[in-house]
């Protein structure tokens, strides 16, 4: 890399840095990683045997440190219903303490995709190669907006990431894992699918799908079927179809 690259690195790094102290925009209202809100209280209201596809979150989230009780800020869960056994894992923790470990995923989960970046791209690991891959992540909007709100797209982005690597190694059963983390935002982990080559590869996505679908249908049967979860998605899509944020 010539020095003229580097300069302009270490000077792109040093703008970042400072414009991102003085003019970064107002922080918003409301608790820290406000998505995993939602994760949170469905986990917490399958345990107690409610509807997580329902308004039933509110009850818990309305007790979640910086959401105002009195209005009505309820934020819906439409995720995948295998994973509700692992937000029930987070809910049995205080808020606190589970913010905390989800800061940690968030932070595996950024790395891995920028050291993943690195790794496709043949790069060596250098200083000046980390720094701009870091630079262009954080440039990335959606990579930072989805950190900043502890968005579960982050984690699956990380494991679609990931997967292929694993499959180079010859792990089928790593790889299934990668592609069952990545199901946890269906609509990313999709991408995985343009992977479909050999008997390995085959092997992991069967194991990893057999596991969604079986553990989602296992939920579900309790909380009114696939029909009732298809429904809730088709509201949440139409209802957010004409958002800005969703489009950009």
């Amino acid at each position: 890399m010539s020095a003229r690259v580097r300069a302009s690195l270490a000077a792109g790094a040093v703008a970042f840095v400072v414009l991102g102290y003085f003019a970064h925009p107002p922080a918003t209202r409301g608790p820290r990683f406000r998505d995993f809100e939602s994760y949170y209280a469905a986990g917490a209201t399958w345990r107690y045997h409610g509807d997580p596809y329902s308004r039933d979150v509110w009850r818990v989230e309305k007790d979640v440190g910086g959401v105002v009780a009195t209005r009505d800020e309820l934020l819906p869960f439409v995720g995948p219903a295998f994973a509700l056994p692992l937000w029930d894992a987070f809910g049995r923790l205080p808020w606190s303490a589970a913010t905390n470990l989800w800061a940690v995923v968030m932070a595996a989960a950024l790395a891995s995709i920028v050291l993943g970046t690195l790794v496709f791209g043949g790069a060596r690991f250098g200083a000046a190669d980390v720094v701009a891959t870091l630079a262009f992540a954080a440039a990335f909007g959606p990579l930072t907006s989805g950190v900043a709100l502890g968005q579960v797209a982050i984690v699956a982005c990380a494991a679609v990431v990931l997967t292929p690597l694993l499959l180079r190694r010859r792990s089928a059963f790593a790889a299934a894992a990668g592609a069952l983390v990545a199901a946890l935002q269906p609509p990313v982990g999709i991408v995985l699918v343009a992977r479909l080559a050999g008997r390995r590869t085959w092997i992991a996505f069967a194991l990893a799908a057999a596991i969604v679908a079986g553990g989602s249908a296992a939920a579900l049967v309790e909380l009114g079927g696939l029909g009732h979860y298809l429904e809730i998605l088709a509201a949440h899509g139409a209802a957010e179809r004409f958002i800005a944020i969703q489009t950009t």
